[in-house]
């Protein structure tokens, strides 16, 4: 919803977005100073020279790479590898001829001033992201964004500086901002911020993974909250539930207050006193959970949490990150940081998932009509065979006690499968590497593969049954498309049959199934797998809590003695409506 300035006095006003980091906090409004990116996209003011423009494009970059040089040396805490990653990769790009001459050419083509441009790519940028449904590739344009929001912050007058501005902030304030690039967050001065409300939904950025380790309550998601506060306003956040207050009553802060007692207490009471990553159902029934992740950083989280296995490392995210390809070095030191995690048990990466709208900028592939049905997960790890032996070197390279398994994506052919694992074979032997060697998996993610999953089970250790594009291309629909969301619905009786049919199938052959789709992190989700035989759910760490509290209350028996009739329902609203009886019957 768009908010439109409006004098509201003191009286209390209640916004929704999406938490990001938990916690309560209650302080002065403090507006970061912004830039408005449409004022430039709508400046068709032609320069007077060219070459002014270029050399303010220069000393713009020239003030970013210096920026960035001194927050990477003068950081006030440890030094932290995926921020550092990200600063690295920045200062690449900034010092690249290629980049740099691009960006002149641009303002030369357009014969407007470099702010103009600048936001111009900027809005480029945000419409491909905005129209991408993955979350690796939105990642690495937000990544691109960021960079050209700091030039641009560089390119306008010191009294436009945001970084100034943060450094002014008083004591005990909410920061509001339209959006936060890695540099800011880094240099958020976390002694003076009590909470962070960002405008802009950016939970695939990295400024949003560094920001979750600040330590303060962050909610995102508010189009247009700026102009509705001032330095006066009062301001409460509830990032547990994605709340925020504007001149809150007191007896909204106590209600706040009281909600994170009661949420805290219930996280203690809760807990398992033994090994935090097997639950069990109400009826005794033993239920594994193991986290997804994408950095060192969520799987550290998941250990918070109490789970000790990863069920899904999205490795792409690394190298989408990045501007150019890591070496072989630095990619053996990055899996060693991982696997010298103390207590980590299970390591699941999954190849390299390229292709389709998700592809590093130092790759280079023929444009697809139809990306998402191209030359993407396992068919281009095949055709890039030099890629996928670099990576499972690494990996070999730098494990240790921790048991890893190798997981390949996108698998659609026993074809492709018996390709891949001649790949892996010929490095396990190159490696000599004979005894102990990694379980070798496939994502189950593509209908045909779930229909005649016998074909591939003696051919493999393990399957990941993943739900979220499995659901997307059983029902052709667009999963990130909001007005197509009716179609989207893992609890239709036909979905659900498909899932049974593949859990039962690996029950048979004795391959072990994790599921690491949303749905596992799905309260009705994971009762409903739960009742069709799968027995390890892969989830999202912030899910934890809820998934074993729903657990451990569930009759595992008494759900799947109900599901003759559910799946003889016709529609996905009649399963949830029985769900929700038998909620109420508990």
């Amino acid at each position: 919803m768009k908010l439109r300035p409006k004098t509201f006095g003191n009286s209390e006003l209640k916004f929704i977005g999406k938490p990001l980091a938990p916690g309560i906090a209650r302080g002065k409004a403090y507006l970061l100073k912004r830039v408005d990116l449409e004022q430039f996209r709508n400046d068709k003011s032609t320069a007077d020279l060219v070459s002014a423009e270029w050399a303010r494009i220069d000393f713009a970059i020239l003030k970013s790479k210096d920026q960035i040089s001194r927050f990477m040396r003068n950081s006030r805490q440890e030094p932290d590898d995926h921020a550092h990653l990200i600063f690295e990769a920045d200062l690449l790009l900034l010092n690249d001829p290629t980049f740099i001459s691009s960006m002149k050419e641009l303002i030369e083509r357009a014969g407007l001033h470099g702010e103009s441009v600048l936001a111009e790519e900027i809005a480029r940028l945000r419409d491909k992201a905005l129209g991408s449904a993955d979350e690796a590739t939105v990642k690495g344009l937000i990544t691109m964004q960021d960079l050209y929001y700091r030039l641009l912050y560089n390119i306008l007058p010191a009294s436009e500086s945001r970084i100034s501005s943060l450094l002014r902030i008083p004591a005990g304030s909410i920061l509001i901002a339209d959006r936060l690039t890695p540099v800011e967050v880094a240099v958020i001065p976390m002694d003076k911020v009590a909470g962070i409300l960002i405008e802009e939904s950016m939970q695939y950025s990295h400024a949003s993974i560094m920001a979750q380790t600040l330590g303060v309550p962050i909610i995102i998601g508010f189009p247009g909250i700026g102009p509705l506060v001032d330095e006066s306003t009062e301001v409460l956040v509830d990032a547990y539930r994605g709340y925020a207050f504007l001149n809150p009553s007191e007896e909204t802060v106590k209600e706040c207050r009281d909600e994170e007692t009661r949420l805290h207490a219930e996280v203690a009471s809760s807990s398992p006193p033994s090994d935090e990553s097997i639950v069990h159902s109400l009826d005794g029934l033993a239920l594994h959970l193991l986290c997804n992740a994408c950095t060192l950083a969520e799987v550290k989280r998941a250990q918070r949490f109490g789970i000790r296995d990863i069920g899904l490392f999205r490795s792409e995210i690394r190298y989408l990150a990045n501007t150019i390809s890591p070496s072989d070095q630095q990619e053996t030191a990055y899996y060693a940081g991982l696997f010298g995690l103390e207590g980590l048990g299970i390591m699941t990466f999954r190849l390299l998932d390229f292709g389709g709208d998700k592809l590093p900028v130092y790759l280079q592939m023929s444009r697809e009509t139809d990306p998402q049905l191209g030359c993407r997960g396992v068919r281009f790890l095949l055709s890039h065979p030099d890629l996928t032996i670099k990576q499972l070197r690494t990996i070999l390279a730098a494990r240790n006690t921790v048991h890893v398994r190798i997981l390949v994506p996108f698998i659609t052919t026993v074809d492709d499968l018996l390709k891949t694992r001649k790949l892996i074979d010929e490095v396990l032997a190159e490696m000599s590497i004979t005894d102990d060697s990694p379980h070798v998996g496939i994502m189950v993610e593509v209908p045909s593969v779930a229909m005649s999953i016998e074909k591939f089970l003696p051919k493999v250790d393990f399957v990941c049954l993943g739900t979220n594009d499995l659901l997307q291309y059983f029902f052709a629909v667009n999963r990130d498309q909001d007005d197509l969301q009716p179609y989207n619905r893992f609890t239709h009786p036909a979905f659900l049959k498909l899932l049974r049919d593949v859990i039962s199938s690996c029950e048979q052959h004795g391959v072990p199934l994790t599921v690491c789709g949303e749905m596992a992190s799905d309260p009705e989700g994971c009762c409903l797998l739960a009742a069709l035989g799968a027995a390890n759910f892969s989830i999202q760490p912030d899910a934890v809590h809820s998934v074993r509290q729903t657990l451990s209350m569930l009759n595992v028996a008494e759900l799947r003695a109900l599901l003759p009739i559910l799946l003889d329902f016709e529609n996905a609203d009649e399963v949830e409506q029985r769900m929700k009886t038998l909620d109420r019957s508990q």
